[in-house]
């Protein structure tokens, strides 16, 4: 009865995302990069189950996000048994300090077919994505980066839509 009521869990989760539920982990992150720390416990000790015990989104998804010239690049590291869905990753620049100036760029993923999203792409151990931007004109001050993604365990469970946001350092270009 605890295993069926963690898959239970992870498909209430697919069909919140599904469904375009604005039910987001949402964090705000001063640094560049996130390096939590691991999370004792999860999802099943909550529940007393015997069953596996899952990562912290933060644990299972390690997230970094840097601002390298022409572009701000987000990585994530993995977790073994773990995936990001390809199209749930997505970069949003906050504020007018600057622009996008082109598509998001992410890796092509590994074929996956999912039970309530169909055939989609994942991605497994490391992804990354790039967004080209362009300093707006006369502009000063942080760049803001809003990073969502979504991503499940191989068990069973799906997470909420992560949302995470970034400040980073906008360097003015030398003349």
């Amino acid at each position: 009865m605890k295993h069926l009521l963690i898959r239970l869990a992870g498909v209430v989760w697919v069909l919140i995302a599904t469904l375009s539920v604005e039910f987001v982990w949402a964090e705000t992150v001063a640094s560049p990069s996130i390096s939590p720390a691991p999370v004792k416990g999860g999802v099943a000790q909550f529940l007393g189950s015997d069953g596996p015990d899952f990562l912290h989104p933060d644990v299972a998804f390690v997230l970094s996000v840097d601002r390298v010239p022409g572009k701000v690049v987000a990585s994530w590291r993995i977790a073994e048994r773990y995936y990001l869905y390809r199209k749930r990753i997505a970069i949003e620049l906050v504020g007018d300090v600057a622009q996008a100036v082109g598509p998001l760029s992410l890796p092509v993923g590994k074929p996956k077919e999912d039970a309530y999203l169909g055939r989609t792409e994942v991605y497994y151990d490391q992804a990354w994505a790039e967004l080209p931007i362009q300093r707006a004109a006369g502009a000063t001050g942080q760049l803001t980066v809003r990073v969502r993604y979504q991503g499940c365990a191989d068990a069973g469970l799906c997470y909420p839509p992560i949302r995470k946001t970034f400040e980073l350092p906008f360097v003015p270009s030398s003349p």
